[in-house]
């Protein structure tokens, strides 16, 4: 009997491990060895103004489309905050988008790195005005190569729970 009841309370703390959320930060999703030396970069690229004409120009010295993703993640429950840039939809839902760090990431800049974005497709999407507000989304991240206008995105959710923060 005591046997018994040490087997099932090691079966429930596998499931309880396995079911675990991890709370990430952006930096997480870069390799370690890669983290310092691109922090720097990527608060230079943040700071530019979103019109910038050298913002290509600054992805190009730094390299910044060529760094790594962090394969320890790969099939994690994960929790992230970013803002949405919409792939698909209608005019009342977001069906898919990429997840990024920064508010107009995509749109008036160079891309984020590929271990900077998300991809996320939704089998019921998410209201439109998700758009301009910061979301938290969680799911199961794995690695991914896809590519969408020329940007590489290196990671995708599936499972998505998407909601508004604050």
């Amino acid at each position: 009997m005591c046997l018994l009841s040490s087997l099932l309370l090691v079966g429930c703390n596998q499931t309880t491990q396995s079911t675990e959320v991890k709370e990430l930060q952006w930096m997480d999703l870069i390799p370690e060895q890669e983290r310092t030396k691109l922090s720097a970069r990527l608060e230079q690229l943040k700071a530019m103004p979103l019109h910038d004409e050298s913002a290509p120009a600054v992805v190009q010295e730094y390299g910044l489309q060529e760094v790594g993703v962090e394969q320890a993640l790969n099939n994690q429950g994960i929790r992230i905050g970013g803002f949405i840039v919409p792939l698909d939809g209608d005019r009342k839902t977001i069906n898919e988008f990429i997840l990024v760090p920064f508010f107009g990431a995509c749109i008036h800049v160079p891309p984020p790195p590929a271990n900077q974005m998300i991809h996320i497709k939704l089998e019921k999407g998410v209201p439109v005005s998700y758009y301009f507000d910061a979301v938290m989304v969680e799911g199961t991240l794995e690695i991914s190569e896809f590519e969408t206008d020329g940007m590489g995105v290196g990671y995708r959710i599936t499972g998505a729970k998407v909601a508004p923060v604050g």
